[in-house]
């Protein structure tokens, strides 16, 4: 494919756009295409102080974050100067129009999922929501749709009556160790069990239910089980709450930490849980497999999709069956090694470089 200059509406943050947005780039920037990063309002000021867009190649370009105004002019006079469009937010997409209607092709990649309910949400998160959404809702038959899974696709498709294509994800791509933790046996030594969750604070993220089923866990074995909770956000009262009331001394939360630091709580682990019902990928499940993690997901999402045989899907929003989940991990070497190895063989499926390459043809399919 010829080398082509792209725009690329990303934000420079952690969290699921932020990893798309430097893993992305970076694959497409290794392919020989010139790469020029127009930051969100959401993004970092500093782009340079963050971890994952350090040592950028030289094809990629940062235009750094001014603000929600200044950002939209600079889109709006720039874009009609590039091959192509890559946008990630509905709501921020406007700006494209002009360029898009001159002939510069435009692909929104869409990350969230129309499933989220707005109950017990803000009032201004709801603002934010209904913008998104009446946003797509509106662009839907003018850029070129993508998103990241099949069950992503289909509730885009039943929604919108639109039918986008589906690019997975690769893995985290920072440097780490990983555990090697190959089990022959349980060996638990001095520190017992460690589960581990990782997610915001919001609702449908369900960390509730995690913490609940190290409840039922620990009332029914003799050994006790910890939990590390790794999320920020302010809706973290209610979890923090529950663990102080009910006297949960084995549930330990991490907020705003390092990757290096993420990295040494992954290793240290036994199992990673995901109880969230709204994953519309969930690139966490991939770092949980890089780290040789037996994973427990829910039957709603994207989860199971994602991690095919190398988890064990529990019910959603259920303490009890996420507990049993953990349980017959734990109680079996044989299952907790068996579900290991399919990690790995799983982990296989999903490469930046195969993204790349995806986004390569769509783009040129538009062009």
């Amino acid at each position: 494919m010829k080398e082509l200059d792209i725009a690329f509406q990303g934000t420079i943050a952690y969290g699921g756009v932020g990893r798309f947005t430097a893993e992305l780039t970076r694959a497409l920037a290794n392919r020989g295409h010139n790469v020029t990063i127009f930051t969100t309002p959401m993004s970092a000021i500093d782009y340079e102080s963050h971890d994952w867009f350090e040592n950028l190649p030289k094809n990629i370009n940062v235009v750094e974050n001014r603000g929600f105004l200044q950002n939209s002019i600079r889109d709006l006079w720039s874009f009609s100067n590039y091959d192509v469009i890559h946008l990630n937010y509905a709501s921020l997409s406007w700006t494209a129009l002009p360029a898009h209607i001159s002939g510069v092709p435009t692909v929104l990649t869409v990350h969230g999922s129309l499933k989220i309910s707005f109950e017990n949400r803000s009032l201004k998160r709801r603002l934010k929501y209904l913008f998104e959404r009446s946003s797509l809702r509106l662009l839907s038959n003018i850029y070129s749709l993508t998103t990241v899974s099949e069950y992503n696709k289909d509730i885009i498709a039943e929604r919108l009556n639109v039918v986008p294509e589906y690019v997975y994800h690769g893995p985290p791509n920072f440097n780490k160790s990983k555990s090697n933790r190959m089990k022959k046996d349980l060996d638990l030594g001095s520190d017992g069990i460690k589960l581990l969750t990782v997610g915001r604070f919001y609702e449908s993220k369900d960390i509730m239910s995690a913490v609940k089923a190290l409840e039922i866990l620990n009332e029914n074995r003799c050994e006790e089980i910890e939990l590390d909770i790794v999320g920020g956000g302010k809706d973290n009262q209610g979890v923090r709450k529950y663990i102080r009331e009910n006297n949960l001394k084995s549930v330990y939360i991490y907020e705003d930490i390092s990757d290096d630091t993420m990295g040494a709580i992954f290793k240290s682990a036994d199992v990673f849980l995901l109880p969230s019902y709204s994953e519309t990928f969930g690139i966490v499940l991939l770092e949980a497999m890089q780290y040789h993690l037996p994973i427990v997901c829910v039957n709603e999402g994207s989860s199971s999709e994602i991690v095919g045989d190398a988890g064990i899907v529990a019910e959603a929003r259920s303490p009890k069956s996420i507990a049993d989940a953990v349980n017959r991990i734990i109680s079996s070497p044989e299952v907790y090694q068996e579900l290991v190895d399919r990690s790995q063989d799983r982990l296989k499926q999903f490469s930046w470089k195969d993204a790349a390459k995806r986004y390569e043809k769509i783009y040129s399919s538009i062009n």
